[in-house]
């Protein structure tokens, strides 16, 4: 009886490529045969749909139809307004609360760790009305009257909340001008982490 070749090694030596064989009865993995029999353009949509399955959850669009992914999403809260800032670009450094103390004859300082400081953070972005001939007057609106609220105020933001953010205070804000794109507003908010103080009444 004449031995028949398994046709994927023929495929494999056509197109010269080394396929990885997986298992115990030689089957190759899923890139590589679907490589061999089926060619370049099918292999390229089988990675495309692998890779569109482990993107983050798209929690909106933008004006424009531009996907808004989880971790580029903000929303700033009071008791009575939110707002989406869907352009957002989120900042945050923290410092340490370090007491220096110089000891003669000895170089350098000694330093004793007192706290975690504030988390400082900035946000820059663009309000755009959605039409090149309308200024987002409202959008500017909306969110002077956050920046001007005299509380701390909520943000929710994936990326924050990663960093155990979810409440800060506004220390400034700006909105520049721009030459061109009238349809358009930038802005740069400045604030401080806040986290609230619980106090518990002593009992006798």
């Amino acid at each position: 009886m004449a031995f028949q070749e398994n046709p994927l090694n023929e495929a494999n030596k056509i197109n010269n490529f080394n396929l990885p064989i997986t298992g115990s009865l030689g089957i190759p993995n899923k890139p590589a045969f679907t490589l061999a029999v089926f060619g370049l353009g099918a292999l390229k949509n089988t990675l495309l749909k692998n890779e569109a399955e482990n993107i983050d959850t798209q929690v909106g669009t933008t004006r424009y139809g531009a996907p808004i992914f989880k971790f580029s999403e903000v929303k700033l809260s009071t008791s009575d307004t939110e707002l989406l800032l869907d352009t957002a670009i989120l900042s945050i450094s923290q410092s340490k609360n370090i007491v220096t103390t110089t000891l003669q004859g000895r170089d350098g300082t000694v330093k004793e760790y007192i706290s975690d400081g504030d988390y400082e953070i900035s946000i820059k972005g663009i309000l755009d009305s959605g039409n090149m001939f309308v200024y987002p007057e409202d959008l500017v609106k909306q969110l002077k009257s956050i920046c001007d609220v005299k509380d701390n105020i909520e943000i929710k933001s994936p990326f924050a909340e990663m960093l155990g953010i979810t409440e800060a205070v506004i220390t400034g804000y700006s909105f520049n001008q721009v030459p061109s794109g009238y349809n358009v507003q930038p802005y740069e908010i400045t604030l401080l982490s806040d986290v609230p103080l619980i106090i518990k009444a002593q009992q006798d």
